[in-house]
């Protein structure tokens, strides 16, 4: 689910082209855009470290909805932003249970 959202963005940057600007950005929107950086690159880091990229999404992504919520007053609409916080809860959970099963091992050989 991180890789199909990483790629969506991807093909929205390639879209925009020469358009995309992303060093135009400021105050709270530039602000708001490393934030969903930050989580876009936790989707990335999960593949390899479960734990460490989980929880780089969960943060990217809960500082992103509540910069937008001091800039707008409002929440992010639609499903995309809301789907983002899911590859990070699920990478936290397998990281959770590996880690549970791994310590359950190591107290049965003792």
């Amino acid at each position: 689910m991180g890789l199909l959202i990483i790629a969506f963005v991807v093909v929205l940057a390639v879209g925009e082209g020469r358009d995309l600007d992303v060093t135009a950005l400021g105050g709270i929107e530039g602000t708001m855009f490393l934030a969903w950086l930050m989580a876009l690159i936790g989707m990335a880091v999960l593949w390899k470290w479960e734990g460490a990229g989980g929880i780089l999404t969960l943060s990217g992504m809960a500082a992103f909805y509540v910069l937008n919520f001091a800039a707008s007053g409002r929440f992010p609409g639609g499903p995309v932003f809301p789907a983002c916080f899911l590859p990070g809860v699920l990478a936290l959970i397998c990281w959770w249970r590996d880690r549970r099963l791994h310590n359950d091992e190591h107290s049965r050989a003792m």
